[in-house]
Parts: C-alpha cells; sequence; structure tokens
C-alpha cells in the first residue's frame, strides 16, 4: 500500500479567478501548498492535477509532478481520478489517494501522517475524512457542512442543514463540522467517480452522498479545529497575518 498526493488545482475559479497564482507574502498560493505536503513523512509521490498552463509552468519551476486535465470536470475529485489515471505513476486498487485541495495553504503535514496512519490501521477503511467540533452559532449556517457518525466513527449522513433534527436546541451540537479533505482507497475513488450523480447528492449540493449512496463507507478522523483557507481574495489577508 502507498500513498499518493493529489491536488485538484482549476484556474477558472467563480469567486476567485486565477487564485492557485495568488501571491501569499510573494508566493504562490499553490506553492506553499505544494511545500506544505512536501513536509509530510510517508508519500510516495505529489501530484498536481490542473487545467492551466500557467499553473503547469509554475509547478515545472517548483519541480512537482503535473498533470494535465480537462477544464469540464464537475468536480476536485473527477480532477485527481483523471490526474491518477492519466500520470506515469502505477497507483494500485489498495494505494490510498488524498485529495489535498489547492486552497489550503495552512495544511498541517501532521494531517496527511495521521491519515496514513490510520489506512494502515484501519485496512477495511474505504474512504476517511475529516471534521471538527461545531460552534452552536454555525449550526443553522447552510455554508457549514455538518457530519452524524455512528459509533464506529463512520458518517451516517452529511447535511448542510441542522443534523439530527430536534424541536429543542440545548448543549452542544451532535453533529461535527466536516472539514473536505478526502482520502481514498485507489479502487474506492474509481468507484465513485464512475456512478452518476444521485438526488442526495443534487439535493444537498454535496458530492460525499453518492459515496454513501452506493454502500461506500465513509470513516472520520476528528481534529481540533480547522484551517484557515482561500476561499475568496480577502482570506489572503487573513494566511498572511497568520503566517506572522
Amino acid at each position: 500500500m502507498k500513498f499518493w498526493a493529489l491536488i485538484p488545482s482549476r484556474y477558472g475559479s467563480t469567486r476567485f479567478p486565477a487564485k492557485p497564482l495568488a501571491l501569499i507574502k510573494g508566493v504562490p498560493l499553490l506553492q506553499r501548498v505544494v511545500e506544505q505536503v512536501q513536509r509530510a513523512q510517508g508519500l510516495e509521490g505529489i501530484i498536481v492535477a490542473t487545467d492551466h498552463s500557467e499553473i503547469q509552468a509554475l509547478c515545472q519551476k517548483i519541480k512537482v509532478k503535473v498533470v494535465m486535465t480537462d477544464s469540464e470536470l464537475a468536480s476536485g475529485t473527477d480532477r485527481i481520478f483523471q490526474a491518477a489515471l492519466k500520470s506515469q505513476e502505477k497507483i494500485q486498487d489498495e494505494d490510498v489517494v488524498i485529495n489535498i485541495q489547492g486552497d489550503e495553504p495552512l495544511m498541517p503535514p501532521q494531517w496527511i501522517e495521521n491519515i496514513c496512519s490510520y489506512f494502515r490501521e484501519h485496512p477495511e477503511a474505504q474512504i476517511l475524512t475529516l471534521a471538527h467540533p461545531l460552534a452552536q452559532e454555525e449550526l443553522e449556517n447552510l455554508n457549514s457542512v455538518k457530519v452524524v457518525l455512528d459509533s464506529q466513527d463512520k458518517a451516517l449522513y452529511f447535511s448542510r442543514f441542522p443534523i439530527p433534527h430536534s424541536r429543542v436546541r440545548e448543549g452542544n451540537p451532535i453533529c461535527l463540522k466536516h472539514i473536505g479533505i478526502y482520502a481514498y482507497r485507489f479502487k474506492s475513488l474509481e468507484k465513485f467517480c464512475k456512478t452518476p450523480v444521485c438526488d442526495l447528492e443534487k439535493a444537498e449540493s454535496l458530492e460525499q452522498l453518492r459515496a454513501l449512496y452506493v454502500g461506500l463507507s465513509i470513516h472520520v478522523m476528528k481534529v481540533k479545529e480547522a484551517i484557515q483557507g482561500v476561499d475568496v481574495p480577502e482570506d489572503i489577508k487573513k494566511v498572511e497575518a497568520l503566517l506572522g
């Protein structure tokens, strides 16, 4: 079993065009993501999956493998799957592909190492994602994706709405806040990407529900808190402040 980090990096973001090339203290966002991933131990390789020549040129400059993918792919998950198929690497069914978001310049290398350890300790795991405690004030926020777990820390359901539903709002939320970092056995990634979009996924606009719909289990690793990502241009200053 080998571990591969794949970083989807799309040029045309609606809210932040050319985001991967945006400078954070003089260093392109994507380069900062790659450098964080390179600090993690245990990876067989790192591949950037992109659809744009400028991002490809940056990857060549910083000497990280890059694969060109179609611009019209539906999601970052589809992008990393296509990149895995097109790459020269021989990724096996039991290998683990870690989908590292291309807008997470503060990604802790320890998270990646913990993901690798989890799959070594849980050979039955098909998909792994992350979550952290949800603050009460975020419970009604539809931009905060919630997840409820079973006794084995596997996802029962994801939703943008408060779950489980309760007529009384007392105490801390039962659900956790989902962090959109995934790791897949390659055979599970293939099954997911070859499955058509399902009604659950359409209803919530959450692609992970497709995995649950087809019977793939999603294990959830808990972390203390989220990290500051870059969704909009204003987030650049927030990250720079955290970098000091």
